[in-house]
C-alpha cells in the first residue's frame, strides 16, 4: 500500500501566482488607506485655509472696530480650531508617510518570501 499516493504537490507557478495575488491584495489595501488619509488631509487643508482667512478678517475687523467681546471670542474659537487642524494635519502626514513606507516594505518582503517559480532559489534555501 502506497501511503503517499493521494499526496499531490501543486505547480510552482500556481503557488507563486497565489502568493503574488495575496501580496497584491495587501498592497491595494495599503493604497486604499493611503488614499483615504490623503483625501482627508486635502479636505482638512481646504477647511484650514478657510478658517485662517476667517480668523484674519475677524482680527482686522476687531482692530478697526475696537475690542468687542463677541469678536474676541470668535477669534479665540477660530484660533483653537486652527490649532486643532494643525495637530490633525501633522498626524495625517505621519500616517501618509507610514503607509508609503509600509507599501515599500511589503514589496521588498514579498520578493523575499514569495514561493519561487524556479527550483534554483528553493534549492539555495535548503
Amino acid at each position: 500500500m502506497n501511503v503517499f499516493s493521494s499526496f499531490r504537490v501543486r505547480n510552482r507557478s500556481r503557488d507563486r501566482s497565489t502568493d503574488e495575488n495575496r501580496f497584491e491584495s495587501l498592497r491595494r489595501f495599503i493604497n486604499r488607506l493611503e488614499s483615504e488619509a490623503a483625501r482627508e488631509l486635502d479636505g482638512l487643508r481646504k477647511r484650514y485655509d478657510q478658517v485662517s482667512a476667517d480668523a484674519a478678517f475677524a482680527s482686522v475687523a476687531e482692530e478697526n472696530e475696537g475690542g468687542e467681546a463677541e469678536g474676541s471670542s470668535r477669534i479665540s474659537a477660530l484660533t483653537e480650531t486652527i490649532m486643532n487642524y494643525a495637530d490633525r494635519v501633522k498626524h495625517l502626514e505621519r500616517q501618509l508617510a507610514y503607509f508609503r513606507q509600509l507599501e515599500q516594505d511589503v514589496l521588498v518582503a514579498a520578493q523575499e518570501i514569495m514561493y519561487p517559480v524556479s527550483d534554483e532559489k528553493h534549492s539555495a534555501d535548503r
